[in-house]
């Protein structure tokens, strides 16, 4: 796995950062680490937060650092013809640990960081509404080609609420679910998404398939039954202490009941941590 982490300026996301460690050291994932300055005077400053960053990130992973680098190691800013900088560490690990910075728009910077690593995933804390973090969160969430993981810096989920209506829901995205309800030690609820003719026969399938599939990792998960018209008033009253999971292939129904716009507004303002799965 590929992870995307983006890091503001002045934002050093301890609980975040220690989150994606420990998700880091459970899939041996490679990782990225972004830096966001409005202009190339700041890049210095940002360096520093991701120098910060990067300790918390190392602190997080108990079993062996070594995985990804030493401690206390000296960096070295090497501008690349792109624009952008890369934040460089002497030593060797068996994982990539990387740190970059970008310049400019913050939500274009993160989108295309996700295209240039193929990046699985993009992991964004979020804490305070401002207006500014919002309309990058916002593009982010329209405009990334993977996954997007949205952390409410202020709790951790107790329960992880997983929407998967399509026929085929990907080995990767239920492994990422399995990942995160071990990462929380959550309880886990699938989301059945039912029509005017009640559940399908596929959909059935599915969730016996779905349900299974978590049962054989010692997982014990809940079903809920929501039907399709009461969707959009089921998701936006997740609480803070869940985790919303939205699959949103080319194939979803989810996507069909929400535009991209309404699920960019629902994950800037929700209360709860927000999964878009792609």
């Amino acid at each position: 796995m590929k992870i995307l982490i983006e890091v503001g300026r002045q934002n050093k996301m301890e609980s975040v950062i220690l989150q994606v460690a420990e998700l880091a050291a459970n899939t041996w994932a490679n990782v990225t680490f972004l830096g966001l300055c409005p202009s190339p005077e700041a890049v210095n400053d940002i360096a520093e937060t991701l120098d910060a960053c990067r300790g918390i990130f190392l602190s997080g992973i108990r079993d062996d650092v070594s995985l990804y680098a030493a401690h206390k190691a000296p960096y070295k800013l090497i501008k690349q013809e792109n624009g952008t900088w890369d934040q460089q560490y002497g030593g060797s690990a068996r994982k990539d640990l990387r740190f970059r910075i970008r310049c400019g728009n913050p939500g274009k910077a993160v989108v295309t960081e996700a295209g240039d690593a193929n990046a699985d995933i993009v992991i964004k804390g979020s804490g305070s509404r401002q207006q500014e973090a919002d309309e990058t969160l916002k593009k982010v969430v329209n405009q990334a080609p993977c996954s997007v993981l949205i952390i409410r810096e202020e709790t951790k989920p107790q329960m992880i609420v997983c929407c998967l209506d399509q026929d085929t829901v990907s080995q990767s995205s239920m492994e990422l679910i399995n990942q995160l309800v071990n990462l929380y030690r959550a309880e886990l609820e699938i989301v059945g998404i039912t029509g005017a003719a009640g559940l399908s026969s596929e959909v059935d399938r599915r969730m016996a398939s779905i349900l299974s599939y978590y049962t054989d990792r010692n997982i014990k998960a809940w079903v809920r039954l929501v039907d399709a018209a009461s969707l959009k008033t089921f998701v936006t009253q997740t609480g803070k202490d869940q985790l919303l999971a939205l699959w949103m292939g080319r194939e979803s129904l989810l996507d069909k009941i929400f535009s991209r716009q309404r699920i960019a507004g629902l994950a800037a303002n929700a209360e709860s941590s927000i999964l878009i799965l792609r």
